[in-house]
């Protein structure tokens, strides 16, 4: 972590705060595009900006690997909390549901 760069730790969600302006991650479940019989997926996720980057894991975000998803919430038409905390996040092609773990 560089000399620009605060991290803390507060009840399963990390804030970085770089000087630039804030991330906050933690670990999502996303269900599956398959609708009704879809699966959720756990991913570990940063929201940067406009941008919810999904990693598989935190050891894999902090080893700069590639991000294995992102959702542009710029774009999105709509985005609603729901009952059991779900996050419904609706796009133009599809309508993304998230919880948290």
């Amino acid at each position: 972590m560089s000399d620009e760069e605060e991290e803390t730790v507060t009840d399963d969600v990390t804030a970085v705060t770089v000087k630039d302006g804030s991330k906050m991650c933690g670990y999502l479940e996303k269900k599956g595009k398959l609708g009704v019989t879809g699966r959720w997926r756990s991913w570990y996720c940063v929201l940067d900006g406009h941008l919810l980057l999904q990693y598989k894991s935190q050891s894999e975000y902090l080893s700069l690997s590639p991000c294995r998803g992102s959702i542009n919430l710029a774009l999105a038409k709509s985005i609603e909390k729901r009952p059991r905390l779900e996050i419904h996040i609706a796009t133009r092609s599809q309508v993304i549901l998230l919880v948290p773990q």
